[in-house]
């Protein structure tokens, strides 16, 4: 009897719920994944740029953009490609290529990254600057259809010249809108465009500061090192060496080296030279390893390993044009000196 009346009801129940499941058209289910895509990144957005006062993380932005991804959100698709430039080039430019194909405005800007650069495919500025403007061309459309939270990336696009004429004013005013919208990221990037645009007053000096110390307090990792080194060169060291550590936990390369050379005089904190030596070899800064070696300073002066280092630094083929031609001259005259050719 029990049997039988569990049956009854599972009965019922099946076909009371079965023309609601059964009347769900393709449409509908596609629009229930796109909203749940849609959720998922913006949430992932929270903590990558640090909206609604989330303190920006990358790993939780990195997991919701891959949440994302399963429901096939064309922009969390880009942005994890963007995440991975220069880490994984090759899966970059696979997921931005998907992206874009997908529709993304952002994904098309990867794209026009990599080529300009020649991160895993050629360099082709030609073909760089056609995925750029297509890029500018959706995410404009975007911002003006509400989607806020492209307006760093435009102002990006405008500082740089990507895809549109460079216009450095019309680039801070777009971060300086994204900033009053709670975008972490872009008080760092007016901030950057402040120090090497605008005449330094000391007022001018202040608002930069005030800048990265408020994206500082957010976690983000560049004006961490930014707050440190401003407060270094103020003579703070220990307000200094706190805010360096937090951006070197992050795994801030620039960070890591100005602990490393504060570790050498003993500036903040202990003097520690194997630590030191350590650093600069883990992160390949191999000019000032050979400069220590070149003058004996905190080691023994050795000519045959400041030869050495100063060689690997030339063949890392620095940006930085002066300072090849520096460390060419360098290696000259060591030779010179060890009478070697």
């Amino acid at each position: 009897m029990k049997t039988l009346l569990f049956l009854a009801l599972t009965a019922l129940i099946t076909a009371m719920i079965s023309p609601s499941v059964n009347s769900m058209t393709p449409n509908v289910a596609t629009q229930l994944q796109t909203e749940q895509g849609n959720t998922l990144y913006q949430k992932g957005l929270q903590y990558f740029y640090g909206f609604n006062n989330e303190l920006i993380d990358i790993a939780k932005a990195t997991d919701f953009f891959e949440q994302a991804r399963r429901f096939g959100h064309a922009d969390a698709i880009a942005r994890l490609a963007d995440i991975l430039l220069e880490k994984d080039n090759k899966e970059a430019y696979l997921l931005a290529l998907e992206a874009t194909e997908k529709g993304s405005g952002f994904g098309a800007l990867v794209l026009g990254e990599m080529y300009q650069y020649g991160w895993y495919v050629g360099q082709d500025k030609k073909v760089a600057n056609q995925y750029f403007e297509k890029a500018f061309s959706i995410l404009q459309d975007e911002i003006k259809a509400g989607k806020m939270y492209h307006l760093n990336t435009l102002a990006y696009m405008y500082d740089f010249g990507y895809g549109v004429v460079e216009d450095i004013d019309k680039a801070k005013e777009l971060y300086r809108q994204a900033a009053n919208l709670g975008n972490v990221v872009s008080k760092r990037n007016l901030a950057d465009l402040y120090k090497t645009t605008e005449v330094l007053t000391k007022e001018k000096h202040e608002e930069i500061f005030h800048l990265f110390l408020d994206a500082a307090e957010k976690n983000e990792v560049e004006s961490q090192y930014e707050v440190g080194e401003y407060y270094i060169e103020s003579g703070e060291f220990e307000k200094g060496v706190f805010w360096l550590k937090k951006s070197a936990e992050q795994g801030f390369k620039k960070a890591r080296l100005m602990i490393a050379n504060l570790s050498l005089v003993g500036l903040g904190v202990p003097v520690d030279l194997d630590f030191a030596l350590n650093e600069f070899e883990v992160l390949e800064d191999y000019y000032t390893l050979g400069y220590l070696y070149e003058f004996g300073t905190g080691v023994p002066q050795n000519l045959e390993k400041a030869l050495h280092y100063y060689e690997l630094s030339y063949a890392h083929k620095q940006d930085d044009e002066l300072l090849q031609g520096e460390v060419l001259e360098k290696i000259t005259q060591l030779k010179a000196q060890l009478g070697k050719k």
